[in-house]
Parts: C-alpha cells; sequence; structure tokens
C-alpha cells in the first residue's frame, strides 16, 4: 500500500496365467490314426499353478491425539485455521507431517492472495492519481488549489485516524472523495459577508454547506 495518497492407484498386480497349447495331444492323435491304434491317453504333469501376489498393506499412519502445528509468529493463518487444519486431518486419519505439510499450503495460498491483492489495490490508487490529474475541473493547473481545499475541510473536520487510514489503504487518491471534499471547501471559503465596513466570515457545518435549507421555516 502505498505511505502516502494526495489527500496485499493403488498399483495392481497382475497375474500371469500359463496357457497350454496342445501341440503334444495333436501330435499323438495324429500318430495313433496312421497306425489304426487306439489312441493313448497321455498324462499331462500338472505344474501347480503360482500363489496369486497380494498387495502388500501399508502399516497405518499414527494419529496422534493432539496435533503439533508450528507457524511462524507473523502468520496469516490464525488459530482458528490451524484448528480447522487439525480437524481436517484427523478425520482423514492423517500423521502430524501430513498435517502441518497441510498447514503450510493453506499459509503459503494465504500469503499470495494476500500480495495479489495489494498489487490491485496499490494499481488502482495510481489510476485514481491519473484521474484526479486529468479531471477537466479539478487536475491540470488548478489540482494544487484542489488538493488544498480539500486539505483544508480534511483538517478542520477530520481525525487522525482518519487522515492515517486514508493514507495507508489509498483512499486519499480516490478522486470523488476529491472532488467533494474540494466542493466544500470552495463553498466554506466563498462563505462571508460584508456588514458595513466590516467584512464577517460565517462559518457553517457541512450539514449546513450541503443542505443549507434543512431545518428552516418555510
Amino acid at each position: 500500500m502505498p505511505e502516502e495518497t494526495l489527500l496485499t492407484a493403488p498399483q495392481a498386480n497382475t497375474v500371469a496365467e500359463d496357457a497350454s497349447t496342445g501341440e503334444g495331444e495333436a501330435s499323438s492323435q495324429e500318430t495313433n490314426e496312421t497306425t489304426g491304434a487306439p489312441p493313448t491317453e497321455t498324462k499331462s504333469e500338472e505344474t501347480p499353478s503360482e500363489p496369486q501376489s497380494t498387495e502388500k498393506q501399508a502399516a497405518k499412519p499414527v494419529v496422534p491425539e493432539k496435533y503439533d502445528i508450528s507457524l511462524p509468529e507473523d502468520a496469516r493463518l490464525k488459530e482458528t485455521g490451524v484448528e480447522a487444519v487439525a480437524t481436517l486431518s484427523r478425520e482423514l486419519e492423517l500423521p502430524n507431517e501430513s498435517a502441518q505439510k497441510i498447514a503450510d499450503h493453506v499459509e503459503q495460498a494465504i500469503a499470495t492472495h494476500v500480495e495479489a491483492q495489494n498489487q490491485w489495490w496499490t494499481e488502482r490508487s495510481e489510476s485514481w492519481k491519473e484521474e484526479i490529474r486529468a479531471d477537466e475541473e479539478f487536475g491540470g493547473t488548478k489540482l494544487d488549489g484542489t488538493l488544498k481545499e480539500a486539505s483544508k475541510v480534511l483538517q478542520r473536520f477530520g481525525d487522525e485516524p482518519l487522515v492515517k487510514f486514508l493514507d495507508e489503504s489509498g483512499t486519499g487518491n480516490n478522486p470523488s472523495l476529491i472532488r467533494i471534499l474540494a466542493r466544500i471547501g470552495r463553498v466554506m471559503g466563498e462563505d462571508s459577508f460584508v456588514r458595513g465596513d466590516k467584512s464577517t466570515k460565517v462559518d457553517r457545518s457541512p450539514e449546513e454547506v450541503l443542505y443549507p435549507n434543512q431545518g428552516k421555516e418555510e
């Protein structure tokens, strides 16, 4: 933010099956047909099939009674967020190491989001500066006078927390805010009248400036 303004799968194991070709039986049958001898039965040696391999069962992770998740002191993931990570990790029966990784990823995601927001707001604040500078009524050569009039209103009716907010947030560059404060400053400067040989300046509140007829009887 600107410091000053014009006013963040499992693997499936496959078992190979031995396929018999039957070539021995076919050869024996052809010989018997030629000699006229009755076919002889040949006993094929049965080879024991290989037992199917089973998947190794992974050891069940140790779920701690209480997760020990550590983050930097300036972490954006607060206590409620850490508790949410712990609750989710317990539901998924995750070990402490996995819970810590989740918390680290969430913290990084928050930091990236905040940085993008700050960048967007900084760019917007700069675009506001350009807009008021290009304004035909309040910008250009009139900008200095506009800012003096707006600042006069801010100094009189604002306070230190407001000025700090306008600077830190960049809202002090908002063209609409500068315009309305400048207009009020102009009216305040023009609000004087002469009685006899004395010039008397009459100060009015912002409500009286904006709504001069409010509360008056017709």
